[in-house]
Formats: structure tokens, C-alpha cells, sequence
């Protein structure tokens, strides 16, 4: 009766009064299984997806509307249709049950980091606009936090070297070994290669694969080498120095094997690939094996020199390898930094 323009007024109250809805006007109602989304990322450039469900419990009314990531100073310009690391999916709807998959792209984001933002739905509700908390906690950089395993190593070659200088000790002063020396050391090889593939078969019955190739390829090496002293006419005779070479290096070949086999896992576990796990580890066995033959036999021996000299330059050279290509990894990331999304 008050509108402005004549022609849109009531002629009187009676027929205002007969305008009005027998029932009062109703609007949708949104209700949120969550008014928080928290994100945790394990690797760096996850993609990462929850589901939120909506659902409106005003009956004879239909709920609609959109998402919306809200602006901050630390995002790249976006539109409303469109955000850099965060999509939801579908971004509008009209039902009065719907299920949405929000996900967060870290590619783009710095790692170790906790990312605060503000999602939005506007909707036909009263009120218009809800907002919900996004919280995202990016992936450290495994190359940072990774430390060098050399305490699994120096452990596998201190227990190496105490297995074998003790088996060694007990070969080196049998009557045989003194007599044929060369004999008896050929039938510890033999021994050995035995003893790793015994230990490789144990690491795979219980389930350890990774550490039972370890087994198997220092088995196959150490018979290869057994093999070529034999056909070479290192021995020729000693079947007693042999059988008691072979039985030392039986015992030794499958608690070093074993224990190698250990040692790999464990290296697999704090990221290091697999080929570079094994070898490590075998050459830290074959380090602290011929320094415990050294002591038995005595370090000044030539073929204990050459073998100690053999095995340990690898053994530094890996270890090396591995920190550089960790200090490069860093410089990489740290370059890469600087165009990621700050918290």
C-alpha cells in the first residue's frame, strides 16, 4: 500500500491482506557433516581429496549454490570459478543432498609447511555465505630430513669383522690350515658363497626379498671368485684344509648373510633405492670381513691389504656419492622454492 508507483499498490488492506501466503516463506537450510577440513600430506606433490556432504532439512524448499576458495595475500589471483591448488568438484549444485570432493594440490606449495585458508559456499540459505576452515600440512622434504645410514653400516662392519676374526682365529690354528693355508682359505670361499645363498633362502621365507637378493648376489660373487682361484691352480690339494676352510666359511657366510640381509631392509626403510641399499651393505660386510681376517691372519698380509683396499674404496665412494647427491637434491629444491605458494 506503500509502494512508490501508484499502479503497484494494494487498493486497500482487505486486499493486502489477501495477498499473503496462507504459509510463512521458507528458505533452504545447510547443514555441513564438517565445518573443517584438515589435510596431511606424506610425499611432496600430493594430491590430496576429502569428501563434505550438505544436506537441507527445510522441506518444500530446494538448497543451490557454489564454492568459492576466499581470497589471501599469499595465493596467486584467482576467479571465483577457478583457484591454483585447491578444486572442488562439482563446484555448484542444486539438491537438497549433495556430496562434494574437495582436493588440495602440494605441488605447488613449500614442503614442512601448515597452510590456513578459507573456503566459501553461497547459497540460497540464510545466511548466504558459510564459511569453512581448509587446513593443509605439506609433506617435509625426505632429502633433508634423510640422514646418512652410517650407523647401520658401521654396525654390520663391526659384527662382520667380529664374526669372521673369531672363525678365522679358529680356522688359522687347526694343523690343516697351517700345512695348506691357501687350501683351507679356498674352501672358506666356497663356504661363504654356501652360506650367503642359505641366508638369501632364510630372508626370503621370511619375507624379506629385498634382503634376500643381497644374499643371492654375494653368494654367486663369492663362488665366482672361488671358482676362478680353483681353476687357476691356487689349489691342489688339502681336501682336509678344504673341508675345514669351507666349514668355517659355511657358519660365517650365513650369520654375516643374515645379518646383511637385515641391514638392507633397514636401508630400504629410510629411503634409499634398492640396488644402492644392497651394495652398501655388502660392501660393509666385505670391509669389516677382510679386517677380521686381517687380524687372524695379520693385516700386513698382501692378499688382506688388496682386499681391504678393494672393498673399502667402493664402500667411500658411495657413501660420498650419496652425500653430494644430497647436498644437490637441497640446492634443486631450494631454487624450485622460490615460485611455490607461501602458508
Amino acid at each position: 500500500m506503500v509502494e512508490p508507483k501508484f499502479k503497484e499498490r494494494f487498493p486497500n488492506a482487505e486486499a493486502a491482506l489477501e495477498a499473503i501466503p496462507a504459509s510463512p516463506m521458507r528458505l533452504p537450510k545447510a547443514n555441513f557433516s564438517q565445518t573443517s577440513l584438515e589435510f596431511t600430506a606424506i610425499q611432496l606433490g600430493e594430491k590430496l581429496t576429502q569428501a563434505i556432504a550438505i544436506n537441507n532439512p527445510v522441506p518444500e524448499t530446494m538448497l543451490s549454490g557454489r564454492w568459492e576458495v576466499a581470497p589471501h595475500r599469499q595465493d596467486p589471483p584467482h576467479t571465483p570459478d577457478a583457484h591454483t591448488w585447491i578444486s572442488f568438484q562439482p563446484a555448484t549444485f542444486e539438491a537438497n543432498r549433495a556430496e562434494f570432493q574437495i582436493t588440495v594440490d602440494t605441488s605447488k606449495l613449500m614442503a614442512h609447511q601448515t597452510y590456513i585458508r578459507k573456503i566459501l559456499l553461497h547459497s540460497n540459505s540464510l545466511p548466504e555465505t558459510h564459511s569453512l576452515t581448509l587446513q593443509v600440512q605439506t609433506a617435509p622434504m625426505p632429502i633433508k630430513t634423510q640422514k646418512l645410514p652410517l650407523g647401520i653400516l658401521a654396525l654390520l662392519g663391526l659384527f662382520s669383522l667380529v664374526v669372521v676374526g673369531i672363525i678365522s682365529w679358529s680356522v688359522s690354528t687347526s694343523k690343516t690350515f697351517l700345512e695348506t693355508p691357501l687350501t683351507a682359505g679356498i674352501g672358506a670361499m666356497a663356504g661363504a658363497a654356501v652360506g650367503w645363498e642359505a641366508a638369501a633362502w632364510l630372508m626370503a621365507t621370511a619375507g624379506a626379498t629385498t634382503g634376500a637378493k643381497a644374499g643371492f648376489v654375494a653368494g654367486v660373487v663369492t663362488g665366482i671368485i672361488a671358482s676362478i682361484m680353483v681353476l687357476t691352480g691356487t689349489v691342489v690339494t688339502g681336501g682336509t684344509a678344504a673341508l675345514t676352510g669351507a666349514l668355517g666359511g659355511l657358519i660365517s657366510g650365513v650369520i654375516i648373510g643374515v645379518a646383511t640381509g637385515i641391514a638392507v631392509e633397514k636401508l630400504m626403510a629410510t629411503g634409499l633405492g634398492e640396488q644402492f641399499s644392497i651394495w652398501l651393505s655388502l660392501l660393509s660386510a666385505a670391509v669389516g670381513s677382510t679386517l677380521g681376517i686381517g687380524l687372524a691372519v695379520g693385516l700386513l698380509n698382501p692378499l688382506v691389504i688388496w682386499a681391504v683396499v678393494g672393498t673399502s674404496l667402493p664402500w667411500a665412494t658411495m657413501i660420498i656419492h650419496l652425500n653430494l647427491r644430497r647436498t644437490r637434491l637441497i640446492g634443486d629444491y631450494r631454487r624450485s622454492e622460490r615460485h611455490l605458494i607461501k602458508p
